[in-house]
């Protein structure tokens, strides 16, 4: 069973894709900002992060320069659904975001079928 890690600011964005994955047999954990991401990250190497770029404290883009610094946690898929720019966008994809998602556009169906891709 793959192990995702969402990583949102808001509590509600949280709590509903963990329910999300869980029912659809993933291992879930959250996080509410990067700090928070990163302890769960050494603490227990999740298969994939789902990552909001907007938070407080540490941003998304932080959390994946401070994965892509680190060999141990560079190869873990990273899956952007955010309410950034298109400027953030782009350039999380330039430190290895799998996938960018608007979450005002993104459906379901859309956010499953990249995390069943890069969990496989």
């Amino acid at each position: 069973m793959a192990r995702v890690l969402v990583v949102d600011d808001t509590e509600s964005a949280r709590t509903v894709l963990a329910r999300l994955l869980r029912s659809d047999g993933f291992e879930t954990a959250t996080a509410s900002n990067g700090s928070e991401a990163i302890t769960a990250v050494e603490k227990s190497p999740p298969d994939l992060i789902i990552l909001d770029l907007n938070m407080p404290q540490m941003d998304g883009l932080a959390v994946l320069q401070w994965l892509r610094d680190r060999p141990k946690h560079a190869a873990v898929a990273v899956v952007i659904l955010s309410a950034a720019g298109a400027a953030d966008m782009e350039r999380a994809r330039a430190l290895g975001a799998k996938v960018c998602l608007s979450k005002a556009k993104a459906s379901w169906p859309e956010i499953q079928r990249e995390i069943r891709g890069h969990t496989s």
